[in-house]
Formats: structure tokens, sequence, C-alpha cells
């Protein structure tokens, strides 16, 4: 049975993005406004690049970025990590292999991407979890 990830919280709501090419105030901002913690870098072509969460940018911040600093900066600091490629899921994934995957790489966002890796939804841990 496929998901009811409509329930998710960015089920209504904008995705919180920002282009590969913006600068850390831009992750920022989406950070900000779609209050999950986690901001999807996307190429130009709208592909799911990278994820960020709030603390890749406090990282990057205690490391000499500031709110300017090209997000590059922040995704290459990433690259090196064991994080470096984004923990996905395909819009057939059941919920239980969902929780599955973000317990086994201990995150607690995974984004919804169809095989075009352009990111529909966003799967949080608080929302499959009781």
């Amino acid at each position: 049975m496929p998901p009811d990830l409509g329930s998710s919280r960015t089920a209504g709501r904008p995705l919180p993005t920002a282009a590969t090419t913006g600068t850390v105030r831009d992750a920022v901002t989406a950070i900000d406004r779609g209050a999950l913690g986690i901001v999807l870098a996307l190429d130009a072509e709208g592909r799911l690049a990278a994820t960020i969460t709030d603390g890749d940018i406090r990282r990057a911040m205690l490391d000499g970025a500031d709110l300017a600093t090209p997000l590059q900066v922040v995704l290459d600091r990433k690259a090196a990590s064991p994080y470096a490629t984004p923990v996905t899921a395909t819009p057939d994934t059941t919920d239980e292999a969902v929780l599955a995957l973000m317990l086994a790489h201990r995150v607690r966002h995974v984004p919804i991407v169809p095989a075009a890796r352009r990111p529909i939804r966003l799967a949080t841990l608080d929302q499959l979890t009781p």
C-alpha cells in the first residue's frame, strides 16, 4: 500500500527549498519558513542535489561562514561527511519503509522524490511516529 504522506507537515505548503547557487541566508530563510530544521537544495532544473539541516548551517558558521556565504560552501563541506548523499524514497515507498530508512540512517527527514529527482513531499520522523 502506498504511503499516506499527504498528512505531512509540508502538505499544502511549499517544500523548504533553496537553490544550490544561493547563499546561506537563502537556506536559513527556507529553514525558518519551513519550521522543520531542513532545506532541500535544488539544482537549476529543480532536482534534489542535497539536504541541508540547521546543524549543517551551524557547523559551517562555526567554521567561519556567514549569511552571505555561498551555499555551495556548505554543500562542499557536507560532501565530505557521512551524510553527503541525501536519503530519499520514491512515492510508492510505504510509511514503514520510510521510517526504517530514517532509523537506519539516523535522519529525521526523507525527501520523497520520483525518478525525475524533483521532490514532491518531505516525510518527517515526527509525522511517522506517535
